[in-house]
């Protein structure tokens, strides 16, 4: 054990060593066997506990930095001591190494734990090759109990990845290496520590030397990506493009519903990032629901209930000098943004209904105006050809997106910001980085102009909408068409998603509003009942409500019934936009001139 040592071989039997005269047992009881690991802080042994009658298998971690400066040797000796701490404190978990020791000998620190036997995750893709979807899950629902525990107790491991995962004998997975795990504290989260960890596993609060809770969770993540794809965090990474492109990497097939926790998991921003292990539980574990419990309340989306809850006009917002053809709230609800014919983009306060700015740069009309999830950028499409990106802090433009060979009809953000899909070369979508404005997909399929398209709020599925009477949904990362939705009998003029994700409704010219599947493409429902071509839909924040304009103005729909609740007075003018608040207590619609905000 003395790391001086020219010539540490000794026969088993002895007590010191035959070269340099160190003692061989530690505490007279622990016997290191063979090195088994080594880093720039010190080295591993597999030893035995002579102690014991079984002789049973232990391992012995000895401090031994290679480091000399004193400030560097402080913190190495200091987070040693920690490990044995958090070893103490968690070892309880039958998925954490047991701490059997910690001490000093010889002016070494040595801490003796539980001895795992069998291969970590790196040698177990080598041997057995990547993971599949059913051993991803199982995988995740191993580890998160672990992560539970772990946080449960105020401690972050911040190293989690697959060299420090286990596969004991029995199959059961173990954490280990708690070197660089902390106790997290108020003054742990307000201030920089030494940045500890993994780079390409490290989210980047944790780089900045700031881990919270969820950095053990992207660590995870990445994790998972890797077991995925067999790959290093680096290999399906795009740094120019700031996203992961595991799906391109991976030869199994992913169900969207893991893919979205996936993608979650690994979110670089803290706040679009799953905040504990029990909401990933509780995503990759849905309770199915008990057929002999009835849901309650049911009156939520019931029809009677729907259609008491009268939607009263509580203001027009007129400005606009032509018809308005978009309508788009901020993320937190407290400003809609407006785009119309005559050129300009309007943007309104939803606290005083005033005007706080109009913005003015496209050369024609705007046919669409979509906020990205900070609500700090709003795209703008025009019949100019171009899509302009706008600073609504400063009312300034960003960037002009040229390149398309028509009006630029549709615009969508992805629920991440980093990716915009748009219309605007007649028959195809366009898919470019909101980064870099690089073109990264053009999905190609439509027969005829497509008039619509529509990011998920889940995921990485998008929808289209076109003169060709169809509608369909694409894998927007791959460009992979998913669905082609058919059953409307002329042109599509609108898509929009559900809140879930779930559901996807398009309406059509044929005066009709199907109501689909996303998952399987089948259409569920038809909603008839409008006199006029549908120009626009949108779901209420809740999923419960889907509201249309078109040539006969407004309707309400129940999403559960699918019948027009009906009797409340609306407007008959022709509507081309419909826009429900995040909250869901105001609905905006667009016609000639004005916008009528709608309050419950």
């Amino acid at each position: 054990m003395n790391p001086e040592c020219q010539n540490p071989e000794n026969e088993r039997n002895l007590d010191f060593c035959q070269s340099c005269g160190g003692t061989i047992l530690l505490r007279d009881r622990y016997r290191a066997i063979k090195p088994i690991g080594s880093g720039s802080f010190g080295k591993t042994f597999l030893a035995i506990d002579e102690d014991k009658p079984s002789k049973p298998s232990c391992v012995i971690k000895q401090f031994f930095p290679q480091a000399r400066d004193p400030e560097t040797l402080s913190k190495a000796s200091e987070l040693f001591a920690r490990e044995a701490l958090r070893l103490d404190e968690l070892g309880v978990h039958p998925q954490i190494p047991n701490l059997f020791a910690y001490f000093a000998q010889e002016e070494q620190q040595y801490l003796v734990q539980e001895f795992i036997e069998g291969e970590d995750l790196k040698a177990v893709l080598t041997i057995d090759g990547v993971f599949n979807e059913i051993q991803i899950r199982s995988f995740l629902n191993s580890l998160l109990s672990i992560l539970k525990f772990i946080h449960q107790h105020k401690v972050i491991h911040r190293d989690i990845k697959l060299e420090n995962i286990i596969r004991r004998t029995d199959g059961e997975l173990v954490l280990v290496d708690f070197g660089a795990a902390t106790a997290n504290s108020a003054t742990a989260l307000t201030g920089t520590g030494t940045v500890i960890g993994t780079m390409g596993y490290a989210p980047p609060e944790q780089i900045l030397g700031r881990p919270i809770y969820a950095s053990d969770i992207y660590s995870l993540g990445v994790t998972c990506l890797c077991l995925l794809t067999g790959m290093n965090p680096f290999d399906i990474y795009d740094a120019e493009e700031e996203i992961w492109i595991w799906r391109d990497r991976t030869p199994a097939t992913v169900s969207a519903e893991l893919g979205y926790i996936l993608d979650k998991m690994v979110e670089s921003t803290r706040r679009q990032r799953y905040k504990s292990a029990d909401e990933i539980l509780q995503d990759l574990n849905p309770v199915p629901e008990d057929p002999t419990i009835p849901v309650s309340p049911p009156q939520d989306t019931s029809l009677e209930v729907l259609t008491k809850t009268t939607w009263k006009k509580s203001q027009n917002l007129t400005g606009h000098k032509h018809h308005i053809y978009s309508l788009a709230f901020n993320p937190t609800g407290k400003m809609l943004a407006s785009g119309s014919r005559d050129g300009t983009i309007k943007l309104w306060s939803l606290s005083t209904r005033k005007l706080l700015q109009t913005l003015t740069g496209h050369s024609t009309w705007v046919n669409t105006v979509a906020f990205d999830r900070t609500g700090q950028v709003l795209a703008s499409g025009s019949g100019d050809k171009t899509i302009k990106l706008w600073s609504i802090r400063t009312g300034q433009l960003l960037e002009t997106l040229s390149g398309y060979s028509s009006s630029v009809d549709s615009v969508d953000f992805s629920a991440n910001g980093r990716i915009l899909i748009s219309t605007g070369d007649r028959k195809t979508v366009m898919v470019r980085s909101t980064k870099t404005g690089k073109v990264l997909q053009v999905l190609m399929g439509h027969r005829e102009y497509v008039n619509c398209v529509a990011f998920s709020p889940v995921g990485n599925i998008a929808a289209s909408a076109s003169c060709d009477k169809t509608a369909r949904l694409w894998n927007v990362k791959t460009g992979e068409l998913l669905h082609t939705l058919v059953g409307h009998e002329g042109w599509l003029n609108t898509v929009a998603f559900s809140p879930d994700g779930e559901l996807l409704a398009s309406g059509s010219v044929d005066r009709t509003i199907a109501l689909w599947s996303v998952r399987s493409g089948q259409m569920l429902q038809r909603l008839s009942g409008h006199l006029s071509k549908v120009y626009a839909l949108v779901f209420s924040a809740e999923g419960n409500l889907l509201a249309s304009g078109g040539g006969d103005g407004l309707k309400l729909w129940s999403v559960k019934t699918g019948e027009e609740i009906s009797g409340l007075g609306y407007d008959s003018e022709e509507l081309y936009t419909v826009a429900f608040s995040p909250e869901g207590n105001i609905l905006a619609t667009g016609g000639k001139k004005t916008i009528s905000l709608w309050e419950k």
